[in-house]
């Protein structure tokens, strides 16, 4: 595989010529008060996701990080970065209290579904993790 790398390295910049490298996503408003967005980055190949707080009259409130993909992406024995990565979600609950984000780190659409607490949510740091195996990576609560 090492003599593909010059090729891998070609393909990767012609892909990355025709996006923009830095940007946010529209904000999308959820029922129940909040408005979810992704932003990509200057060097990071994945991106992440926020959300925001209605506000009462009608501004929005500071960003929250939901889910950083280049976090995922790295290793957790070794830190360095899996070869593959794919992220499907994540998903809020109808109360914004959890979501719900899939992983595959081997390119067999085999998503492992992991359900959080948000971390502004009562009780977070208490709540055990919940990751169920062999999924699409689709949600629905």
């Amino acid at each position: 595989q090492r003599h593909l790398g010059p090729l891998r390295d070609q393909l990767y910049g012609e892909m990355m010529a025709h996006q923009k490298e830095a940007e946010d996503d529209l904000l999308t408003p959820h029922p129940g008060g909040f408005g979810y967005f992704g932003r990509s980055f200057v060097g990071k190949p994945y991106r992440a996701h926020l959300r925001r707080r209605a506000a009462a009259d009608g501004a929005w409130g500071p960003e929250e990080l939901v889910l950083d993909e280049n976090a995922i992406a790295v290793g957790p024995s070794d830190g360095s970065r899996r070869p593959y990565c794919s992220v499907s979600g994540p998903m809020p609950n109808p109360a914004h209290t959890l979501f719900a984000y899939g992983t595959d780190f081997e390119g067999s659409d085999s998503y492992t579904l992991h359900v959080r607490r948000f971390a502004s949510a009562a009780g977070a740091a208490d709540a055990p993790p919940l990751e169920l195996r062999q999924t699409d990576g689709s949600v629905c609560w």
